[in-house]
Protein backbone atom coordinates (compact mmCIF):
# COMPACT_ATOMS: atom_id res chain seq x y z
CA UNK A 1 0.00 0.00 0.00
CA UNK A 2 2.93 2.50 1.09
CA UNK A 3 3.75 2.22 -2.68
CA UNK A 4 0.39 3.27 -4.28
CA UNK A 5 1.52 6.78 -4.75
CA UNK A 6 4.67 5.99 -6.23
CA UNK A 7 3.15 3.87 -8.56
CA UNK A 8 0.93 6.24 -9.59
CA UNK A 9 3.46 9.05 -10.08
CA UNK A 10 5.74 6.74 -12.20
CA UNK A 11 2.52 5.64 -14.12
CA UNK A 12 1.37 9.81 -14.81
CA UNK A 13 5.34 10.24 -16.06
CA UNK A 14 5.24 7.80 -18.33
CA UNK A 15 2.18 8.82 -19.78
CA UNK A 16 2.83 12.38 -19.89
CA UNK A 17 6.40 11.36 -21.39
CA UNK A 18 5.81 8.89 -24.47
CA UNK A 19 5.30 11.13 -26.88
CA UNK A 20 8.35 12.82 -26.07
CA UNK A 21 10.41 9.77 -26.55
CA UNK A 22 12.52 10.29 -29.85
CA UNK A 23 12.08 6.57 -30.33
CA UNK A 24 12.02 4.31 -33.57
CA UNK A 25 9.22 5.62 -35.54
CA UNK A 26 7.74 2.55 -38.26
CA UNK A 27 5.64 4.58 -40.70
CA UNK A 28 5.28 7.72 -42.05
CA UNK A 29 5.66 9.98 -44.68
CA UNK A 30 8.29 12.55 -46.28
CA UNK A 31 6.67 15.78 -47.92
CA UNK A 32 9.41 17.93 -49.99
CA UNK A 33 7.69 21.40 -50.13
CA UNK A 34 10.01 23.79 -52.28
CA UNK A 35 13.17 24.13 -50.49
CA UNK A 36 12.10 22.13 -47.64
CA UNK A 37 11.24 18.66 -46.12
CA UNK A 38 8.43 18.01 -43.76
CA UNK A 39 8.74 14.32 -42.17
CA UNK A 40 5.94 13.03 -40.29
CA UNK A 41 6.09 9.89 -38.76
CA UNK A 42 4.56 7.45 -36.06
CA UNK A 43 4.94 4.45 -33.99
CA UNK A 44 3.18 1.80 -36.36
CA UNK A 45 3.53 0.71 -39.61
CA UNK A 46 0.03 1.42 -40.54
CA UNK A 47 -2.65 3.34 -38.85
CA UNK A 48 -5.39 1.74 -36.80
CA UNK A 49 -8.46 3.21 -35.43
CA UNK A 50 -9.21 3.53 -32.01
CA UNK A 51 -5.53 2.95 -31.19
CA UNK A 52 -3.29 5.80 -29.71
CA UNK A 53 -0.80 6.95 -32.18
CA UNK A 54 1.90 8.61 -31.67
CA UNK A 55 2.98 11.22 -34.28
CA UNK A 56 6.29 13.74 -34.69
CA UNK A 57 6.45 15.99 -37.23
CA UNK A 58 9.71 18.02 -37.95
CA UNK A 59 10.73 20.66 -40.59
CA UNK A 60 14.46 20.09 -42.45
CA UNK A 61 16.25 21.97 -45.29
CA UNK A 62 19.85 20.60 -46.65
CA UNK A 63 19.24 17.64 -44.09
CA UNK A 64 19.18 19.16 -41.10
CA UNK A 65 16.04 20.53 -38.97
CA UNK A 66 15.12 23.85 -39.04
CA UNK A 67 14.34 26.18 -35.73
CA UNK A 68 10.78 26.83 -35.67
CA UNK A 69 8.95 28.03 -33.51
CA UNK A 70 5.39 26.44 -33.28
CA UNK A 71 3.72 23.96 -35.42
CA UNK A 72 0.04 23.52 -35.87
CA UNK A 73 -1.56 20.26 -36.55
CA UNK A 74 -4.92 19.25 -37.47
CA UNK A 75 -6.19 16.47 -38.48
CA UNK A 76 -9.72 16.00 -40.41
CA UNK A 77 -11.84 12.92 -41.55
CA UNK A 78 -12.20 13.55 -45.59
CA UNK A 79 -15.53 15.66 -46.21
CA UNK A 80 -16.18 15.09 -42.74
CA UNK A 81 -15.52 16.75 -38.81
CA UNK A 82 -12.31 17.78 -37.80
CA UNK A 83 -10.81 15.02 -34.84
CA UNK A 84 -7.73 16.13 -34.08
CA UNK A 85 -6.20 19.89 -33.55
CA UNK A 86 -3.59 21.32 -31.99
CA UNK A 87 -0.89 23.98 -31.71
CA UNK A 88 2.69 22.44 -30.49
CA UNK A 89 5.01 24.43 -29.14
CA UNK A 90 9.25 22.48 -29.86
CA UNK A 91 11.18 20.26 -28.05
CA UNK A 92 14.69 20.41 -27.86
CA UNK A 93 15.37 18.32 -30.58
CA UNK A 94 13.31 20.92 -32.99
CA UNK A 95 10.85 18.00 -33.72
CA UNK A 96 7.00 17.91 -32.18
CA UNK A 97 5.43 15.07 -30.83
CA UNK A 98 1.68 14.23 -30.14
CA UNK A 99 -0.79 11.70 -29.34
CA UNK A 100 -4.15 11.24 -31.26
CA UNK A 101 -6.84 8.53 -31.46
CA UNK A 102 -8.63 8.38 -34.95
CA UNK A 103 -11.84 7.36 -34.32
CA UNK A 104 -13.05 5.22 -37.51
CA UNK A 105 -11.46 3.66 -40.40
CA UNK A 106 -10.87 5.83 -43.44
CA UNK A 107 -9.11 8.84 -45.33
CA UNK A 108 -7.36 11.42 -43.56
CA UNK A 109 -6.43 15.11 -44.39
CA UNK A 110 -3.36 15.44 -42.44
CA UNK A 111 -2.11 19.46 -42.23
CA UNK A 112 0.75 20.87 -40.72
CA UNK A 113 1.58 24.37 -40.35
CA UNK A 114 5.56 25.28 -39.07
CA UNK A 115 6.33 28.81 -38.22
CA UNK A 116 9.70 29.99 -38.73
CA UNK A 117 11.32 32.89 -37.98
CA UNK A 118 10.93 34.44 -41.96
CA UNK A 119 7.93 32.65 -43.13
CA UNK A 120 4.82 29.90 -42.76
CA UNK A 121 5.77 26.28 -44.59
CA UNK A 122 1.81 24.53 -44.75
CA UNK A 123 0.80 21.08 -46.62
CA UNK A 124 -1.57 19.10 -46.51
CA UNK A 125 -1.22 14.56 -46.92
CA UNK A 126 -3.30 11.94 -46.41
CA UNK A 127 -3.48 9.82 -44.11
CA UNK A 128 -4.82 6.01 -44.86
CA UNK A 129 -6.80 4.58 -41.14
CA UNK A 130 -7.47 0.72 -41.05
CA UNK A 131 -10.10 -0.71 -39.09
CA UNK A 132 -9.91 -1.54 -35.56
CA UNK A 133 -9.04 -5.16 -34.74
CA UNK A 134 -9.78 -3.97 -31.41
CA UNK A 135 -13.45 -5.76 -31.69
CA UNK A 136 -11.96 -9.23 -32.74
CA UNK A 137 -9.68 -8.79 -29.60
CA UNK A 138 -12.00 -8.13 -27.38
CA UNK A 139 -13.89 -10.93 -28.43
CA UNK A 140 -11.23 -13.23 -27.92
CA UNK A 141 -10.14 -12.25 -24.27
CA UNK A 142 -14.08 -12.67 -23.81
CA UNK A 143 -13.93 -16.00 -24.91
CA UNK A 144 -10.85 -16.72 -23.24
CA UNK A 145 -11.95 -15.88 -19.97
CA UNK A 146 -15.45 -17.59 -20.04
CA UNK A 147 -13.46 -20.63 -20.38
CA UNK A 148 -11.34 -19.89 -17.78
CA UNK A 149 -14.15 -19.44 -15.96
CA UNK A 150 -16.25 -22.62 -16.47
CA UNK A 151 -12.98 -24.83 -15.78
CA UNK A 152 -12.36 -23.21 -12.72
CA UNK A 153 -16.09 -23.76 -12.04
CA UNK A 154 -16.05 -27.47 -13.08
CA UNK A 155 -13.03 -28.30 -10.93
CA UNK A 156 -14.41 -26.87 -7.92
CA UNK A 157 -17.56 -28.85 -8.36
CA UNK A 158 -15.60 -32.02 -9.00
CA UNK A 159 -13.19 -30.70 -5.93
CA UNK A 160 -16.37 -30.55 -3.15
CA UNK A 161 -18.12 -33.68 -5.46
CA UNK A 162 -15.15 -35.81 -3.80
CA UNK A 163 -15.69 -34.50 -0.28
Amino acid sequence: MKYTHLIAGLALFVFIALPMVQGHLEGGTDIQKGDYLIDIGYDTPELTADRATVFLVSLEANGSEIETNSAWVRIKEKNGPVVFTAKLLPEPTGAYSFTAILPKKGNYDFTVRFETPEETVEETTDLQVKGSANYRETVLWITIAVLLCLLFITLLRKRRGKR
